[in-house]
């Protein structure tokens, strides 16, 4: 038992070197993982809405529209450092350390889903609306539901924090960093997949 604990901390701390040696300032951020579901999606759109990342940047439409990328920066920055502050809890010497390190890691993380609550009712609410009228045929209902799915992972990171509120043991903390770097899988893997659909949209559309 003692074994399987020590290999799990030895995976996770594996996990977080590796988002926090990441540069995601950048753009045209790929180290995402694309759902079976978004692929069969993409395959089923029209050709004109077909238009690869890799071609984004270049295309005569990229400027002078509003485009999602940007928006998306700083979301991913703000996982990777409440990662960080995560792995100081995990380091700290002593267990009223680790739940100092804890509620600060929580208080930025709060701050942080506050802002992506507000994104996702402008995109919802603004932005997803004027895509649809864009394309009247294609069914981007989906964009609402994978905010639902995002939102219920949000949760269950939410309740691991809570749960280490009455455990000040290292196995505790253990615990939020392993949902939260879940969170951050799925954060990364929802922006990345809706990027691929509204980019498109958005250099292929009349948006006016």
């Amino acid at each position: 038992m003692v074994e399987a604990v020590t290999n799990a901390e030895r995976d996770v701390i594996c996990q977080l070197s590796a988002i926090l040696s990441e540069d995601r300032h950048v753009l045209n951020y790929t180290n995402y993982t694309v759902s079976k579901e978004h692929r069969a999606r993409v395959k089923g759109f029209p050709d004109s809405l077909r238009i690869h990342r890799s071609k984004w940047f270049t295309h005569p439409n990229w400027a002078g529209r509003m485009q999602m990328p940007p928006y998306h920066i700083h979301y991913r920055e703000e996982m990777q450092a409440v990662l960080a502050q995560l792995k100081d809890s995990l380091d700290a010497p002593s267990p009223e350390k680790q739940q100092q390190l804890l509620r600060r890691a929580f208080q930025y993380f709060e701050r942080s889903m506050q802002g992506l609550a507000g994104h996702v009712n402008i995109e919802e609410h603004t932005v997803f609306p004027k895509y649809q009228r864009a394309f009247p045929n294609v069914d981007i209902s989906f964009l609402y539901k994978d905010h639902e799915h995002l939102h219920e992972e949000e949760g269950k990171l939410r309740r691991e924090f809570e749960r280490a509120k009455l455990d000040d043991g290292r196995q505790g903390v253990l615990r939020v960093v392993q949902a939260a770097l879940a969170f951050d899988a799925a954060l990364n893997t929802h922006l990345g997949e809706e990027e691929e659909i509204v980019v498109p949209i958005t250099l292929a559309g009349d948006l006016r």
